[in-house]
């Protein structure tokens, strides 16, 4: 997305669940972009000089799959 955009960016893949205990990008790099998923296990008392960029992502699930997995849920019981 950030590349059809126009970007040049150096893509840095981490495992999914990744903890953000320590940074995994490269000590004194200027910039780094991620997403708000993991911005949120990011602490800022350990980015120092790096500027943080938070990508959101929206998204909208087709309306057949949300039919579909209200169909497995039980009804609503009355109060």
């Amino acid at each position: 997305m950030l590349e059809q955009a126009g970007l040049t960016i150096t893509r840095l893949p981490l495992p999914d669940h990744h903890d953000y205990a320590t940074l995994p990008w490269p000590a004194g790099s200027a910039e780094v972009v991620t997403t708000e998923k993991d911005a949120v296990k990011i602490d800022p008392a350990h980015i120092g000089a790096t500027q943080v960029w938070v990508v959101p992502l929206d998204l909208a699930l087709p309306a057949s799959l949300v039919g579909e997995l209200m169909s497995w849920l039980p009804a609503p019981t009355p109060p």
